[in-house]
């Protein structure tokens, strides 16, 4: 756990699977890889990895490739650990009751967020604002953070959603997706122009920082989120490991982010590392 006097670290993208099968079928959808058959990726281990690491917590967010829509075991397992984890459960966007959805699912203490996908063949709600109105009118009144995953180009058609939503904080999973290639501040323009939505923050994870690592532009990840942190500010950036669905140890994903930030101030990087998401998701 994290020490007295310590920056306190959240992580903000953590998947979690339950080796009860019978209690929480598998029901794989396709979406990213099959992490979960290497095991061992349970809420009590990943606590356990995050313990090692010096992580006092975070957000166990709804794994859609393994368990499609039925959150069932990251609200039981964030309401089991409610001392130091929240959920960001998931809802299928083109069904018939998202709104409904959001809300039945948002009674739960253990819920803060709700991930809406627009991404994998999921994403026609992105051009229905009827659609996306009436989510995030569930999401205000279930008050919950608006987490989207959605890449950078459909940004621009979400950006007068935000807008007229200014209450619903929203939480952009792996800062959209951009293309790093030239530099994220040259190819990352739809990502940069809703900078002037003050209710927008962005996760920062380790697909990112790894991609940018791998710029011609960008070989540290420091870079990526130097750039970030001057159009954004750095208390609207939030670290996630992406970890188990992002490969390698949980130790290196914990260092990058520790790396990636360590030309901000002291203040920046206790924002970026922690006290963001302590204020966006753990004050409900």
């Amino acid at each position: 756990m994290s020490h007295p006097g310590a920056v306190e670290i959240l992580d903000t993208h953590i998947h979690i699977a339950s080796h009860d099968v019978d209690r929480y079928p598998r029901q794989p959808t396709g979406v990213g890889s099959d992490w979960w058959l290497r095991g061992g990726f349970d809420a009590e281990a990943l606590l356990r990895s995050m313990d090692e690491c010096g992580v006092a917590g975070g957000m166990f967010v709804q794994p859609v490739g393994l368990y499609g829509y039925d959150n069932s075991y990251t609200i039981d397992a964030a309401a089991d650990h409610a001392d130091r984890v929240r959920a960001v459960i998931c809802v299928d966007m083109d069904g018939d009751d998202a709104p409904g959805e959001i809300v039945r699912l948002g009674r739960s203490a253990a819920v803060t967020g709700v991930r809406m996908f627009g991404v994998g063949g999921r994403s026609a709600w992105i051009d229905k604002p009827d659609a996306g109105a009436a989510a995030f009118e569930a999401a205000a009144t279930a008050g919950l953070v608006a987490v989207l995953t959605v890449f950078s180009a459909q940004l621009t058609t979400l950006k007068p959603l935000i807008d007229r939503f200014p209450n619903v904080p929203v939480a952009i999973d792996h800062c959209g997706f951009p293309d790093l290639d030239g530099g994220v501040a040259v190819a990352g323009q739809a990502l940069f122009d809703i900078v002037s939505s003050a209710n927008v923050s962005l996760k920062v994870s380790t697909h990112l920082l790894r991609a940018a690592m791998e710029t011609q532009d960008l070989t540290d990840p420091a870079d990526l989120v130097d750039q970030l942190a001057e159009h954004f500010g750095a208390a609207r950036l939030m670290w996630g490991s992406d970890y188990p669905q992002s490969p390698r140890g949980y130790d290196e994903m914990v260092d990058l982010g520790r790396r990636s930030c360590r030309r901000l101030s002291a203040a920046d990087q206790a924002a970026y590392l922690g006290a963001s998401a302590r204020a966006l998701f753990f004050s409900r």
